[in-house]
């Protein structure tokens, strides 16, 4: 007995250790850029890193970096950018009022000036979609497919129904129009503030919570995750249960799982809400992400002298990869790699990207021969155990009736 809860002691602090040491990592590659790291994009090993700074007025900045070196960059005196992607081999910066388009070279493809304010990009199969506060438009390449003049915000497009959901009424408000702007239906959050939205073709998870007052804490906020239809049907909801910081201000959402990034990150079944685990972080709040069967959570709190990362599974939460770091300014997850910018000086930041693509499960792959042989082994592998034991319970009762009726005195 002692000798087991020895070895039971020795494999905890082993398992502690492989956490200590991952946290341990040393950076694939990291690079020093002007300004605060807020925007990522990434394809083919190249990422896009969109940084501005507030010095009296907005700066901002677009770097290209590919395998740790630094290709090009560009500054916007006076302007603070909303977003930018990559598609194929070109980039796309939203500035206040016009889009700039760059291939992956830097050099100049395009611009574009959509009517009403820039609220942000959203990549679809069919083309970049464009969210103005006056309605939306599809680009393919640099020219436009599709424009929608709706006279409302646009905050999500679903081009496959073609519909798309509007945030108004001080984002307490969800409404959904089709592309003739029509109303389609309307969920009021009431006195809930609607923090942050993410939808596909099948769903949408929203964000929501209010500040409450506390004694102890002064306020306090209460949060939840919602998860509705593209018909407006409410399918579940669910608190994010945090002492003073419940507000998920971020989420991450795929076809299996839900990721709220609050003080506490909850990971949530996306099917019925259920919480499958839930990581406390000390911080307000954390970026997240959900990709391969993965999920990564970024703390940002410059009030405290570290950052935290995590990478954890999927399916049940469990945490495979963690990082202690300086303060975090913004970060990313692409499917392989972990990008963590982190304060140099005042008006500078440095970009470090760490590898966990040895982390990310694999997908199981089963050769003909093999499908074959499973095929024709399946019955005695699955069904042959259920069979016996259910051949030896019958075996053992027709015994037993054989011995009390031959010990029967009648």
């Amino acid at each position: 007995m002692h000798a087991m809860k020895k070895n039971l002691i020795v494999l905890v602090l082993l398992l502690m250790g492989g956490i200590a040491s991952a946290g341990a990592y040393n950076s694939m590659w990291s690079v020093q850029i002007e300004g605060r790291p807020v925007y990522f994009a990434s394809s083919n090993n190249s990422v896009v890193i969109g940084s501005f700074i507030y010095n009296g007025s907005w700066t901002s900045w677009v770097y290209m970096i590919k395998n740790g070196t630094l290709l090009w960059g560009n500054g916007y005196e006076d302007r603070r950018m909303s977003g930018i992607l990559m598609s194929g081999n070109l980039v796309y910066i939203a500035l206040p009022n016009s889009i700039e388009i760059f291939d992956s070279s830097g050099n100049f493809v395009g611009n574009f000036t959509p009517k009403g304010k820039i609220l942000g990009l959203q990549k679809d199969i069919k083309g970049i979609v464009i969210r103005t506060s006056t309605g939306f438009y599809v680009l393919n390449g640099n020219r436009v497919i599709e424009n929608y003049e709706v006279g409302v915000p646009v905050a999500y497009v679903n081009l496959e129904q073609k519909k798309f959901l509007s945030l108004t009424q001080y984002a307490q408000k969800l409404t959904c129009y089709d592309f003739n702007g029509n109303k389609l239906w309307e969920r009021n959050f009431s006195k809930d503030r609607i923090l942050t939205i993410v939808a596909d073709e099948n769903g949408i998870a929203v964000s929501h919570g209010y500040a409450k007052e506390e004694p102890a804490y002064g306020y306090i906020r209460i949060g939840y995750v919602s998860y509705m239809d593209w018909e407006g049907n409410l399918v579940w909801t669910q608190e994010i249960k945090a002492e003073i910081a419940g507000w998920a201000r971020f989420l991450a959402m795929d076809n299996e799982r839900i990721l709220a990034g609050a003080g506490v990150v909850h990971l949530l079944d996306r099917k019925n809400g259920k919480v499958i685990t839930r990581i406390e972080t000390y911080e307000d709040s954390a970026r997240v992400f959900l990709k391969n069967g993965v999920g990564v959570l970024i703390t940002q709190n410059m009030w405290r002298n570290y950052g935290l990362v995590y990478l954890l599974r999927e399916d049940n939460g469990r945490i495979l990869w963690s990082l202690k770091t300086d303060p975090i300014l913004g970060g990313y997850f692409d499917g392989k790699y972990i990008y963590v910018g982190v304060p140099v000086g005042e008006r500078r930041s440095e970009v470090r990207v760490y590898s966990v693509e040895e982390y990310i499960p694999k997908p199981k792959t089963v050769s003909p021969s093999q499908i074959n042989s499973q095929g024709e082994n399946y019955w005695f592998e699955k069904e042959l155990p259920a069979v016996a034991f259910v051949l030896i319970l019958i075996i053992f009762l027709v015994r037993r009736k054989r011995v009390k009726i031959k010990n029967d005195p009648a």
